[in-house]
């Protein structure tokens, strides 16, 4: 299906968006809610308005998610911003934040491979 249109005018993405990927969002398994993640960002990739409105549903998951969903969440969020970096960055609030959350990542996770490397 080639998209023509924005995301907004197309009602196959909407509704596609509203009964099945947000959903899944929602979903407390991990699986449904890293396949929901996954594809509200792709979704973001296409629709910079909703790319804006989701950023922050993204960020809040990378730092509150489990460790398994952290990785995919973070993959997501670098995605969107290869492609709308001029509206994300152009804010340098939302730059440090974004240096200081995945310096804490990067932090955590060394940490987490040390600790197993010792055991």
């Amino acid at each position: 299906m080639a998209v023509s249109q924005t995301f907004e005018e197309n009602s196959t993405l909407e509704g596609i968006l509203g009964e099945l990927i947000v959903p899944a969002v929602k979903r407390k398994e991990l699986v449904l809610r890293e396949k929901g993640l996954v594809c509200l960002g792709l979704c973001c990739l296409i629709a910079r308005r909703m790319a804006l409105n989701s950023f922050q549903l993204f960020l809040s998951q990378v730092q509150t998610a489990p460790e398994v969903l952290k990785l995919r969440v973070l993959q997501v969020v670098f995605d969107v911003l290869m492609v709308h970096e001029g509206d994300f960055l152009a804010n340098a609030s939302v730059g440090v934040r974004l240096i200081r959350l995945c310096g804490s990542f990067l932090m955590n996770r060394c940490i987490h491979i040390g600790y197993r490397a010792g055991e």
